[in-house]
């Protein structure tokens, strides 16, 4: 009946916010704890819920090795630029994975609602990411093997991660040669996928290839009609013309060495990184893009990615505090408007060093007890929750995560303050407002008098 509204699913432990996804694979859900009922809106944590149907029996068997595969590779993959894994469950014909939700879409969505070209860093900031994911994942022996635009998610801050491990696959060797089964999406197989000769690693860079050629361009490159002339001139190294590409003679020669058609020939991600360290912008850097750089050798340290999020944070933060030189309702205005966006950006700190929490303490009830912890009215209380979940790990780095939880500690109670203050604002502006409403009225009855 119309006035009603749909009632929301349930999947085990979670509880459908919104459907976000759906395609061949099943569905995604955005969904938080069916536990966190009557917290504020701002404080629930959201995830991403990935619904997948089991088919008939004639494929049943090779699908369900592909999601073990993938939550195989989640379970042991912890790193900045990858998808972080909550959970997984079953219900009969159908398996349920939970993982962190990015709330900025797919990089293939965001290159195309681009009103021009990406700028030369910004370009250079995501490359430098998604090779940093493709570096930790051939150092733990892991080929992708479908690095796409749309298996790049983006989070707050323009941080980049890579999703979709469902035909990814661990190797024992680093060679090609036990590897040449036919897998990945046409327009970013590499020559010798395609060929179906045996291939290795350096496939994945051909896929950063055509990845970057598409940020730079806002195109595939290979954009043929047909997959056969996508096939041909993939095969024969047909490298689409560079020439449009608004960059430097550096990048384009870097894109054009990723997509070398001798897999050999091609850069290493570890190769790309040093490449892309070594080199100077022809432009100043974006203030979105200067956000989300991480220099090479960061990606294990908690303690860099802090420092990070604080130095983000921070100038919003002031800003709330630095507005001058104006009176009356102008300055309320003002400085609500600057308070709440600096408590939009405290915020997405907040969730990062939670996040940053559950991976180190690298526990199954992580969020759980992260919750709990952000939850607790002192340090102390804090201190003595970690130590009733500790484990080897959390022993080994407790002053450090205890760093973190300090962290986390005053930028909520920042928060916090910042929501008084906007009530105090909200309260000044209702005064304000009822004081400017009569003065009119004692003007007009003054000219009336006189």
């Amino acid at each position: 009946m119309a006035g009603f509204a749909a009632r929301k699913k349930t999947f085990g432990d979670y509880v459908e916010v919104d459907l976000i996804g759906k395609g061949t694979f099943g569905q995604v859900y955005l969904v938080k704890k069916a536990d966190e009922k009557g917290q504020k809106e701002s404080r629930i944590q959201k995830y991403a819920l990935k619904k997948i149907p089991f088919p008939a029996a004639a494929n049943r068997k090779r699908e369900e090795e592909l999601v073990q595969r993938e939550e195989d590779i989640l379970k042991t993959v912890k790193h900045r630029h990858l998808v972080r894994y909550v959970d997984s469950f079953r219900d009969k014909d159908t398996v349920f994975m939970v993982m962190e939700y990015c709330d900025g879409g797919t990089l293939h969505s965001y290159i195309r609602e681009l009103n021009e070209g990406m700028p030369e860093d910004m370009f250079l900031c995501f490359v430098e990411q998604i090779a940093q994911g493709l570096k930790y994942l051939h150092k733990k022996k892991i080929m992708h093997r479908d690095i796409k635009t749309k298996n790049i998610l983006m989070s707050r801050g323009n941080i980049l991660k890579i999703c979709d491990f469902g035909i990814s696959k661990v190797v024992e060797h680093a060679g090609p040669a036990a590897n040449s089964v036919w897998m990945g999406t046409p327009r970013y197989m590499s020559p010798e996928v395609v060929r179906k000769e045996p291939y290795a690693f350096k496939t994945d860079i051909w896929s950063l290839g055509c990845t970057a050629y598409e940020m730079a361009m806002s195109e595939y490159a290979f954009s043929a009609e047909s997959l056969a002339k996508i096939f041909k001139d993939i095969s024969v190294n047909t490298v689409p013309d560079l020439s449009g590409i608004p960059y430097c003679d550096d990048i384009k020669t870097l894109i054009r060495n990723m997509l070398e058609v001798t897999q050999g020939k091609r850069p290493s991600a570890k190769d790309v990184l040093k490449i892309i360290a070594e080199h100077e912008c022809t432009v100043p850097i974006t203030p979105s893009a200067k956000a989300s750089r991480k220099t090479e050798g960061d990606e294990d340290s908690e303690q860099s990615t802090l420092a990070s999020t604080t130095e983000r944070s921070l100038p919003h933060t002031q800003a709330a505090f630095g507005t001058t030189g104006d009176s009356g309702l102008g300055v309320s205005s003002k400085l609500k408007h600057s308070s709440t966006k600096a408590k939009r950006y405290l915020e997405g700190a907040s969730t990062e060093l939670q996040s940053m929490l559950v991976e180190i303490i690298h526990s199954r009830n992580g969020v759980d007890i992260v919750k709990e912890i952000k939850s607790a009215s002192s340090l102390k209380e804090a201190e003595q929750i970690l130590k009733r979940n500790q484990n080897t790990r959390v022993t080994k780095k407790f002053s450090d995560i205890m760093q973190i939880i300090e962290s986390l500690y005053n930028t909520e109670r920042e928060i916090h303050r910042l929501e008084d203050i906007d009530t105090t604002f909200s309260s000044l502006e209702s005064q304000t407002f009822s004081t400017f409403s009569s003065t009119p009225s004692r003007s007009r009855t003054r000219s009336r008098n006189t």
